[in-house]
Order: structure tokens, then C-alpha cells, then sequence
């Protein structure tokens, strides 16, 4: 009876001892499901960087740090010059190739572990640069653009140049009380249509919010 008992006993901690390694085995893969799934909700599916929400909850963070800590807070708005041409040449395949090169190119330039690249819709994207003044955003900005068109990606029926160009707004503010995400984002997209409807393939700096 007791070897009964003692086989019974040891028997059943080698069970709850496998249920407990299957437990802890399941959590585990479910801590990485979870995981996978948050990266996959923060990244855009084409390119690989980050997607609209993402940049909105990093913009928010370093608008709060910002305003927090008085420090200058840069966004550069870009979008691909005559991308829709690029499309009717190439089809859509070639053109989904073209967002991923882009994209590519900007994130070797945007580097630093605070800055955040997103694409904010279609062939348009955005930078958050914190802690950047207006000359380094300029200088950020005016390099994404040469190295974008130095990788001689062509577009034949452009009429700004015989590659693939892009067009950058960009504004450096220092956020108070009463400035708004909103305001800024508004402005930023301003600057971009000014480098536009100025012939496109340049920079194009904002003034910021009035205080």
C-alpha cells in the first residue's frame, strides 16, 4: 500500500510538473504572439517603418517631453514628386518597389533612436525629429532629398527630372500652450504644397506657430 501510495503520489508530481512546463511554454508563446502583433499594428505592411499610428503616439510622446523641457521639436513631411506618373510607366508593382526604396533610403538618413520615419499615406511621409533645430532639420531634409535622387530610380515622364524625386516640408517649433499637434501638422503640410507648387524636387521650411 505504501508503494502504491508513494508510485501514486511521485506519478502525479510528474504530471503536475508537465502541466506546469505546457503552461509556462503556452504563456510564453503567447508573450511573443502578443508582441508580434504590437509590432505588427506600429508597422507599415509595405515598406517595413513605421505606419500613421505609430507616428501619432511617437509625436505625441515628444510633444509632451517637448513642452516639458522647452527643447525644439522637428517635423519634415515628404511625398514622392509625380508618383502617379511613376505608376502609369511602371505599373503598381514597380511602384510599391519604389515607395520600398524610398523609404529605405530616408531610414538610413533618419538614424538617431528618438527620430521616428512613418508613411503617412500613399506616397506621402513624415519625419519626427526631437530635440532638432530649424539648420539640422534643414540639413536632414536637404539630404533625404539628394540621396532619394541620386538613386537614379527613373521616371521618364517626370517633368522635375529623369528619377524619382520627392518634395519636403519641414518645421522646427518649440510647442507652448497654446500650440497644438494639430496646428503644426497643418503647417508642415503647408510647406510641403509650397515646395510643390515652387517646382518641386526641394525643400520648403515653415514658419512656426504664432506664441
Amino acid at each position: 500500500a505504501r508503494l502504491r501510495y508513494h508510485s501514486a503520489s511521485y506519478i502525479n508530481k510528474l504530471q503536475r510538473d508537465d502541466a506546469y512546463r505546457a503552461l509556462r511554454a503556452s504563456q510564453m508563446r503567447l508573450e511573443e504572439l502578443n508582441m508580434q502583433l504590437l509590432k505588427l499594428a506600429n508597422i507599415d505592411g509595405l515598406t517595413g517603418i513605421a505606419n500613421r499610428r505609430r507616428f501619432d503616439e511617437r509625436f505625441a510622446e515628444e510633444w509632451l517631453r517637448a513642452l516639458r523641457n522647452r527643447h525644439s521639436l522637428t517635423l519634415a513631411m515628404f511625398d514622392i514628386d509625380l508618383f502617379k506618373k511613376y505608376n502609369d510607366k511602371f505599373g503598381h508593382l514597380d511602384g510599391d518597389e519604389c515607395l520600398k526604396r524610398v523609404a529605405h533610403c530616408a531610414e538610413e538618413i533618419v538614424s538617431r533612436p528618438a527620430d521616428t520615419l512613418a508613411r503617412y499615406g500613399g506616397e506621402e511621409f513624415i519625419v519626427l525629429l526631437p530635440e532638432t533645430d530649424s539648420s539640422g532639420a534643414l540639413k536632414v531634409a536637404e539630404k533625404m532629398r539628394i540621396e532619394i535622387e541620386n538613386m537614379h530610380l527613373p521616371n521618364p515622364d517626370s517633368t522635375v527630372s529623369p528619377f524619382v524625386t520627392i518634395s519636403v516640408g519641414v518645421l522646427t517649433v518649440v510647442p507652448t500652450e497654446n500650440s497644438t499637434m494639430d496646428d503644426c501638422l497643418r503647417l508642415v503640410d503647408d510647406a510641403l504644397y509650397q515646395a510643390k507648387d515652387a517646382g518641386r524636387n526641394r525643400v520648403s521650411v515653415a514658419a512656426p506657430p504664432a506664441s
